[in-house]
């Protein structure tokens, strides 16, 4: 059976610019992007070194949605079959 990081977990990364608000108490150094990243069921905001779970799915249909969500990624509802069975699926 095949193996490795990317064969058995979903992974996706987004960064994003903050916003004005969120920015004010940082160093300008560090306080211009952050990102949402998503390992396997779990989506995670960092801004700096701080870090906030957003949210955890426990389907298929919610990290379908998630994937849309956070990271703009949209995965028609029939292509969904091809991750049951694999090591990744939920």
């Amino acid at each position: 059976m095949p193996g490795g990081l990317f064969w058995n977990n979903i992974i996706a990364i987004k960064y994003f610019f903050l916003e004005e608000e969120e920015a004010t108490d940082r160093p300008i150094e560090t306080r211009h992007v952050g990102r949402f990243a998503m390992g396997g069921a779990v989506i995670r905001r960092h801004i700096g070194s701080h870090t906030d779970i957003v949210r955890t799915v426990t389907t298929e249909a919610e990290r379908v949605e998630a994937l849309q969500e956070f990271f703009g990624i949209h995965i028609l509802s029939e292509a969904v079959k091809y991750i049951h069975g694999r090591a990744s699926a939920l």
